[in-house]
């Protein structure tokens, strides 16, 4: 490979360009880096190029460069009810049927001697998507095929609020006297609400609450999911489904429950002896629940199933065939390893109890988040940006991911050594001929329940680092991929669903990017930790943009407190990420712009009073403050910086039993005394400092 001569090195570049693999890229530090031969290999590869030689990459260019010459693309986007598709030349018969997303009307025509095609939709037409059938017969022969037509407002919904403030919390994460030990659940999640939005609040904010593997180290981490389009039965409240079922009977077997937790350590979540008392429970209530086979409540039970066919048959399927099979999907059975409707229906008459109860988890899961978001929009939602490659999403979809790369991040300075996330990317030219079939589902299940959807690492929209599987985190290279039409069909969607969308833009992200953000109306994310002026100081809070999310920090970052004590700083330093020298001067770095924070805030009048016992009251106090004056959005503190803990939910590019496992305090009145605080500093009503009593 490195003896390619320059012609061969020049075919290969033009055909990395057009599949959109880029032969170099711009690190933090404006730095030109450049992917060795090997590298582009293995990833073309990926994108389905099987032949390396330079005979098979001109194949590979000339088949690349016909099917680009197509004039009418496999998806097309507009703003105004219009399509143009200039056809290249003088086609003799143009036949087209345009079919609307409901199915509902239709219409067919054809042209005759036409070099564009002009499609209009009538007055009054709904946004949506609408399907394209059609057929170009021409000197050159026939052309044919389906283009998926998005009719889009263009931009994302605004926040309704101008003052829209709230916390961000792990669900995981919450304690309450009702439940102090185990693992947050959705009632918790419901009570949480409620003192929120007493207290004057607009939203909560959860960390992503799909399945896991319920297993340590990967298994916990919110971010790495068995299935975007699938809950965590962990979270389920057994005290609620005991009553939802009229099952007195189990609230022994609860109490036993209970009894098992108050026995581990507190302060961190135990999820293999949580999940394993609280299955145990809901297997007994699914027996139960088996008898009443014909009710009102079972067939709500399979209607649930038929209307969510497409993935929760499959996704039970999968779960009960990874029980029996203990290992991955790739080393199932051949009849198993590809996903078919005939197998799903063959395996669910051999092990009916079995798949249904898999299915039960999940209806039982959209029965209590229903219940927990059926008032006005109050939770915001986090949607990962992959799968892990052994669950059931990356199984049912597994055409369109390429297992041979895995998605990361290049080193900056927050991970020096480059980050590694473990999942497969997307192909993005097999999404797009699939008229993104998965994506529409994925974004539309994950906005189904929210006030907000954050995207995380919203760059993947545009690009994604990928990493050939094996090499280090720094050895990958950027894939490109459609990010105009993604972007349109996430603003289409934010207005089916009415949400709001919020970019996890945070790192390497290209100017492109953040102006596609702008354009669609897609709250960019603005946190504390990094926004300094020209002078590496405090940048002023009128200076932030008003379409962001502003936040102290988020969950890959210590808390208020912790950001203080440098916690984060020590931990790399421990770990061997940091040498000695790196972590000195990194504190020494960082204490010097605390202390410039804390000058600035008192310069600006925002810091009110002095606590000898301790720095950090006055501190959070001032820079709700900061937050207050801001334009932006929306505003958001971690609940871990309002309960004043020096935590770190994760440390990125770390595993072990420190990250994702820490608990909060249980909430009480100087919880609640703080919100109302809080709220009325944001909106303006806070009163003259000297008479504020700290708390």
């Amino acid at each position: 490979m490195n003896h390619m001569n320059e012609e061969e090195r020049q075919e290969l570049y033009e055909l990395c360009n057009l599949l959109g693999v880029e032969t170099s890229y711009l690190d933090i530090h404006g730095n030109v880096i450049k992917p060795s031969l090997e590298v582009l290999f293995s990833i073309l590869s990926g994108l389905g190029v099987n032949d390396l030689s330079p005979v098979g990459m001109r194949e590979a260019l000339r088949c690349k460069a016909e099917e680009l010459s197509l004039p009418i693309p496999p998806v097309a986007v507009s703003t105004s009810p219009g399509y143009s598709f200039p056809l290249g030349e003088v086609w003799n018969t143009v036949r087209c049927r345009v079919t609307p997303d409901d199915a509902i009307q239709c219409s067919s025509w054809e042209i005759e001697g036409a070099d564009t095609l002009e499609i209009s939709l009538p007055d009054g037409f709904p946004w949506g998507y609408i399907r394209l059938d059609w057929m170009l017969e021409g000197k050159k022969g026939l052309k044919e095929g389906s283009t998926l037509l998005v009719y889009t407002p263009g931009t994302c919904i605004s926040p309704p609020d101008p003052s829209l403030w709230g916390t961000n919390v792990a669900l995981y994460a919450l304690s309450t006297n009702r439940n102090p030990k185990g693992v947050g659940d959705l009632r918790d999640l419901s009570d949480m609400q409620e003192i929120l939005r007493s207290a004057g609040a607009g939203f909560l904010g959860i960390l992503p609450i799909h399945l896991l593997e319920n297993t340590s180290p990967h298994g916990i981490s919110p971010y790495y999911p068995v299935d975007r389009m699938l809950w965590n039965p962990l979270y389920l409240p057994l005290d609620e489904i005991i009553l939802f079922h009229d099952f007195p009977y189990l609230r022994n077997d609860l109490e036993c429950v209970n009894r098992k937790l108050n026995h581990t350590s507190p302060g961190r979540v135990h999820y293999d002896v949580a999940w394993k008392a609280k299955r145990e429970i809901l297997s007994r209530a699914f027996d139960r629940f088996l008898e009443q086979e014909g009710s009102t409540r079972w067939r709500d039970f399979e209607n649930f199933i038929k209307l969510k066919r497409s993935h929760i048959l499959p996704g039970a399927v999968f779960q009960e065939v990874s029980r029996r099979e203990k290992r991955s999907w790739m080393e199932w059975p051949d009849h198993l390893r590809k996903p078919r409707e005939e197998t799903f229906l063959s395996y669910l008459e051999e092990h009916r109890k079995e798949v249904l109860f898999e299915a039960y988890l999940q209806w039982l899961m959209e029965v209590f988040l229903e219940k927990a978001t059926s008032q006005d929009g109050f939770i915001g939602f986090d949607l990962p940006v992959g799968a892990s490659p052994g669950g059931s999403e990356c199984w049912r979809e597994q055409d369109t991911f390429v297992f041979s790369s895995r998605v990361g991040a290049p080193p900056d300075d927050f991970s020096p050594r480059g980050q590694n996330w473990g999942f497969p990317p997307s192909d993005p030219w097999k999404a797009r001929y699939s008229k993104y079939a998965h994506f529409i589902s994925l974004i539309r299940q994950n906005m189904k329940f929210s006030k907000f959807l954050r995207i995380d690492h919203i760059m993947g929209l545009a690009r994604t680092f990928w990493i050939p599987e094996g090499r280090d985190a720094g050895e990958g290279t950027y894939v490109r991929s459609f990010m105009k039409e993604l972007m349109g069909i996430v603003a289409l969607e934010s207005h089916l669903n009415n949400t709001i969308i919020v970019g996890e833009d945070l790192g390497t992200v290209p100017d492109v990017v953040r102006e596609g953000m702008v354009e669609h109306g897609i709250l960019s994310t603005r946190v504390l930790y990094f926004e300094k002026d020209p002078d590496d100081g405090l940048r002023a809070p009128q200076s932030f943009p008003q379409r962001a999310f502003l936040t102290l920090n988020t969950h890959d970052m210590p808390s208020l407190r912790g950001f203080m004590e440098g916690i984060d700083l020590k931990a790399r330093w421990d770990m061997g990420v940091f040498n000695e020298k790196t972590y000195t001067d990194l504190w020494e770095e960082r204490k010097v712009f605390i202390a410039s924070m804390q000058r600035k805030l008192k310069e600006w009048d925002l810091w009110k009073y002095e606590d000898g016992n301790d720095s950090y009251w006055p501190f959070f106090w001032a820079l709700m403050r900061y937050l207050a004056l801001s334009p932006c959005a929306i505003r958001s503190v971690g609940c871990e910086d309002i309960a004043g803990v020096s935590v770190q939910p994760n440390l990125p590019s770390t595993t072990g039993g420190k990250n994702w496992v820490h608990r909060l305090p249980p909430w009480g009145e100087e919880f609640t005394s703080r919100l109302e605080r809080m709220n009325m500093i944001i909106r303006g009503q806070e009163d003259d400092a000297g008479k504020w009593v700290h708390t």
